[in-house]
């Protein structure tokens, strides 16, 4: 036997990963092999999860020291005879930062029942869904995006709290690296004025 094995990487999965996710591969030979194979991310090796006769699966949790970055992964391996054949697919994009939203614009700045207050901000990354805004802990609306822009409102009711309240926009990026940002802030009033006491004086007048 002077042929060296065929290797093929049926899949590495997920696309996009972060601390603690364990990125698995899937492998199949044409051959029996000698040893299991060798599969590896940037030097870090993999563990064998599962093997039969010719299909292995492997398995590697991030734990955060890995470069960030697309890196291939590698496969080593060698059949009865000694001879050796090796394969590479791409690996997930690992992502260890999670996503900030600046800069929060708040308008209008003072809202009372009745006004329509808008937050926009732009996200640092593509997000795997839609952010969530809250005004004083209460939901808002998507109104407009586009690429990493995005635009929500709300109609306030009085039921966000009365005086500073906190604006907070919450999301993630395709990794699942959530991301949280809680500087912004609006005032609101949805008190009445109450009139003063008032005096009139003299109590009593005439003519002139």
């Amino acid at each position: 036997d002077f042929a060296a094995p065929v290797l093929t990487i049926r899949s590495v999965a997920p696309a996009h990963a972060r601390r603690g996710t364990t990125i698995t591969v899937d492998l199949t030979s044409n051959e029996l092999l000698g040893a299991d194979p060798v599969v590896t991310l940037s030097d870090r090796s993999f563990a064998i999860v599962s093997h039969d006769a010719v299909d292995y699966r492997f398995a590697y949790p991030l734990d955060g020291t890995e470069p960030q970055s697309v890196t291939p992964v590698l496969v080593t391996a060698r059949d009865r005879a000694g001879n050796t054949a090796r394969a590479s697919a791409a690996g997930p994009v690992v992502d260890f930062i999670a996503p900030t939203f600046a800069p929060i614009a708040v308008a209008p700045s003072l809202a009372t029942t009745g006004t329509t207050v808008v937050v926009s901000f732009r996200a640092s990354e593509p997000l795997s869904g839609t952010p969530a805004v809250t005004i004083g802990g209460q939901p808002t609306t998507l109104s407009t995006h586009q690429d990493r822009d995005y635009t929500f409102t709300r109609n306030m009711n009085g039921s966000e709290g009365e005086g500073t309240i906190d604006v907070v926009v919450t999301g993630a990026d395709f990794a699942g690296n959530p991301g949280e940002d809680a500087t912004a802030r609006l005032t609101t009033d949805f008190t009445a004025p109450l009139p003063t006491n008032a005096s009139v004086s003299p109590s009593l007048a005439r003519s002139g």
